[in-house]
């Protein structure tokens, strides 16, 4: 019989909703003032807590940021769960990208400095097995990657796993560039590159029917 979790403790209660307001008054402040001029005091002052207990939360400002980053991965990574698994790819792919388009929409200014820590985040897990640490979106786009290569949609050069790193990667790359002139919708952009991946990744093989049983 498994035991039943802990319960949390009024100290522990206490200590997430402290975490939670640093959280949100630095993502504040990382918008307002810019990430790299961006200073403990003013996030602490805004969070209502002491310059120490900033730094007992997050041990620096990018770890704030990592955590913006897991979060949003999580988000996109459970809209796709919530897809069928007998989804085409394009449809999971229109998902992901709809659903990270939306998430960084209004974040032109900050991305770069996400997608610095995200560099940081693919490099640590090095090479080999161990390649880097599992994201949610391309965990949750595998089996769609895979089950189009099984139906022959897809020219098998990659493994469905690698596919789905090399569409974040491109992805990564088109938010990177919209950062620069953010004058056409994020999700918009995506789309086109989703379009190009697609066309990448067929080559010769057939396209799917959407409407074939």
């Amino acid at each position: 019989m498994t035991a039943p979790a802990p319960r949390a403790t009024s100290r522990d209660l206490r200590r997430e909703d402290t975490r939670k307001r640093i959280y949100q008054a630095a993502m504040d402040v990382f918008r307002r003032d810019g990430f790299s001029v961006a200073r403990i005091d003013d996030i602490a002052e805004a969070a209502g807590v002491s310059h120490g207990a900033f730094y007992f939360h997050f041990a620096t400002k990018e770890e704030v940021l990592a955590q913006c980053l897991a979060a949003s991965e999580i988000r996109v990574g459970a809209a796709l769960a919530e897809l069928g698994p007998d989804t085409h790819l394009e449809a999971a792919l229109e998902a992901a990208w709809t659903a990270i388009g939306h998430e960084w929409q209004d974040d032109p200014r900050l991305f770069p400095d996400v997608a610095m820590v995200a560099l940081r985040y693919f490099a640590r897990g090095g090479g080999g097995a161990a390649r880097h640490p599992t994201s949610a979106v391309s965990v949750a786009l595998t089996p769609f990657l895979k089950t189009a290569s099984e139906r022959g949609e897809l020219n098998p050069f990659l493994p469905a796993e690698m596919l789905s790193d090399l569409f974040l990667l491109n992805v990564f790359a088109a938010m990177l560039s919209w950062t620069s002139d953010a004058s056409l919708p994020l999700p918009v952009m995506l789309g086109g590159v989703t379009r190009i991946f697609l066309d990448g990744v067929r080559g010769g093989a057939p396209r799917p029917n959407p409407l074939a049983t």
